[in-house]
C-alpha cells in the first residue's frame, strides 16, 4: 500500500461529520444533519471503496454529537447537540432506551468493557453512568468542567479528558482516584492501544502516550 494516498473520498452526510467508530470492516458515522450512518467495506470485493449506500440510516431529532459502539456490533450509543442520549438495537433498528440526559450538548458517550453500562458526558460538567439492562442511574457528578473525550479501558477504571486535566475514576468506588495535569488547553481526543496504553491529544498540540503502572 502506498501511504500517504487518497484511495477513496466519498460524501457521506448532508453536514458536518461529528465523530466515527471503525469495528469490524464497519464504518459508524454521526452528523449535525440529525443521522447515524453504518457503512460496510468489503477488503475483498472491493478494497478501495466504502459501499456506496449505507446498510443502515439512524435518524434523530436533532444534531448527533457523538457515538460508541459496543463490542458486538449491537448496540449503538449516541448522543445529541439537545442533551439527549439514545440506547439502539442494530439488528431491529430501534431505539431502546431515549434520555434526556444533560443541558446542551452531549460531548462524548462511551459503553463499559462489557457492554452493562453506558456513561455520557455533557456541556453541563456532568458525567452520568447508567446501567444498560435497567436504566438505573448509577452515577451522577458535576465534574466542574466539561469533559471531550472518555476511555473505558478497564471495567473498573474510566478515564475523562477535560480542559488539559485526566481524570481517572474507580468506577467500583464511584471515585475520583487520581486527577493528572496533562495538556496545557483542551484535551481534544484520546484513544485506547495495546497493553492499556492511552494517547491523548490536545488543543496544546502535543500527543503523549500514557503507560499503566
Amino acid at each position: 500500500m502506498e501511504f500517504g494516498r487518497v484511495i477513496s473520498q466519498l460524501t457521506l452526510h448532508d453536514d458536518a461529520i461529528s465523530d466515527m467508530f471503525w469495528q469490524d470492516n464497519m464504518l459508524f458515522t454521526c452528523s449535525w444533519d440529525s443521522t447515524i450512518k453504518v457503512w460496510l467495506y468489503d477488503p475483498v470485493a472491493d478494497p478501495k471503496k466504502l459501499s456506496l449506500a449505507p446498510i443502515m440510516e439512524l435518524d434523530h431529532d436533532a444534531g448527533v454529537s457523538c457515538i460508541h459502539v459496543n463490542s458486538s456490533n449491537s448496540q449503538i450509543l449516541s448522543g445529541t447537540k439537545d442533551g439527549n442520549v439514545y440506547l439502539w438495537d442494530v439488528e431491529c433498528q430501534t431505539v431502546l432506551r431515549q434520555t434526556q440526559s444533560h443541558v446542551g450538548q452531549v460531548t462524548c458517550v462511551k459503553f463499559s468493557k462489557d457492554g452493562q453500562r453506558m456513561v455520557s458526558c455533557g456541556e453541563d460538567c456532568y458525567m452520568r453512568v447508567v446501567d444498560i439492562n435497567t436504566g438505573t442511574e448509577i452515577l451522577a457528578k458535576d465534574l466542574g468542567q466539561s469533559i471531550s473525550c472518555l476511555c473505558w479501558p478497564e471495567q473498573q477504571h474510566l478515564i475523562a479528558g477535560g480542559q488539559g486535566e485526566l481524570l481517572v475514576w474507580d468506577m467500583a468506588k464511584a471515585q475520583l482516584v487520581t486527577k493528572i495535569k496533562a495538556h496545557e488547553s483542551m484535551i481534544a481526543s484520546m484513544c485506547l492501544g495495546s497493553n492499556l496504553h492511552v494517547v491523548t491529544g490536545g488543543e496544546d498540540r502535543n500527543v503523549i502516550l500514557w503507560k499503566k503502572v
